[in-house]
């Protein structure tokens, strides 16, 4: 087995380096809102130059990615919650959809953000990304592999293009829905409606 390498000091200070920086961009976002906030701000708010900032997060975007990140636990939790209650299948991937976009859509402005930094941001950013969807995807699956179980859907599916597919209809229509400027409920119907015209096709 690898042994764990020992934290340095160094470690140590990086660590509260960065915890600051997001604890400092946490509240000067929250006070001023992310776009009226200057990266040169929050460097100097910490008390760093902002060649820190650049050095563990990328850029503006990347601190602020960090932040969403922190907070996404809570939407995990309530998501994974509903698919492990009881009842119709259909009802609870509803719900857990409108958990979702609640929570995607509380700032579109930031959802656009995170949009456009996802396609250039680096590699270890990508990482913790899949990292963090995988545990999101947590509750779809299940549900799917409920569906298969209950012989709702074909047995000889890969599960984990089912649960791909199903969660790219979701974000595609996210992106609609922030440039249509439609409500949370329009979202989640047009995302359902898409979903289970897809599942027509998966049924024994």
């Amino acid at each position: 087995m690898k042994r764990k390498r020992k934290q340095t000091a160094r470690d140590v200070q990086r660590d509260s380096t960065r915890k600051r920086l997001i604890e400092v961009a946490r509240g000067l976002f929250a006070k001023y809102g992310y776009h009226d906030v200057a990266i040169t701000e929050i460097s100097r708010e910490a008390g760093v130059t902002h060649g820190v900032i650049h050095s563990h997060f990328h850029s503006k975007a990347g601190l602020l990615f960090a932040i969403l990140s922190e907070n996404n636990e809570a939407q995990l939790a309530a998501a994974r919650s509903v698919a492990e209650s009881e009842g119709p299948i259909l009802p609870r991937l509803r719900k857990v959809i409108e958990i979702w976009a609640a929570d995607d859509l509380k700032d579109r402005e930031l959802l656009k953000v995170m949009q456009a930094f996802s396609w250039e941001w680096p590699y270890d950013f990508e990482e913790q990304n899949r990292i963090q969807l995988e545990a999101a995807m947590l509750p779809l699956r299940t549900l799917i592999d409920e569906a298969i179980a209950g012989g709702e859907i074909r047995t000889s599916l890969d599960i984990e293009r089912v649960v791909a597919i199903a969660f790219s209809i979701y974000t595609q229509t996210l992106r609609l829905i922030v440039f249509d400027e439609a409500t949370i409920e329009e979202c989640v119907d047009e995302t359902m409606a898409r979903i289970e015209l897809f599942t027509q096709g998966l049924r024994p």
